[in-house]
C-alpha cells in the first residue's frame, strides 16, 4: 500500500498538479516529491502521471488505482 505522505501526493496528482507543484504544496524539495511520485508509479503499475490519470478514469492503462483512504 501507500505510506501516508505517498497518499498526499496522489491526491495532488489526482487533481492534476505536477510533481514541483506537489513539492511545493507539501513543503518538500523538488527531488523528494519526484521520488513519491516514483513509488506512486511504481506501485500502481504505470510510468507517468498521464498513465496513473488514464488508469484511474478506466483508459488503456488498465483498471482503476487503489483506493486513497
Amino acid at each position: 500500500g501507500l505510506s501516508r505522505r505517498e497518499t498526499e501526493v496522489l491526491v495532488l496528482l489526482m487533481q492534476g498538479y505536477d510533481t514541483n507543484a506537489v513539492a511545493e504544496k507539501l513543503f518538500l524539495s523538488p527531488h523528494t516529491g519526484k521520488s513519491h511520485s516514483y513509488h506512486i508509479y511504481q506501485k500502481a503499475g504505470v510510468n507517468s502521471r498521464r498513465e496513473l490519470l488514464e488508469k484511474r478514469d478506466g483508459g488503456e492503462a488498465g483498471a482503476p488505482c487503489p483506493p486513497t483512504t
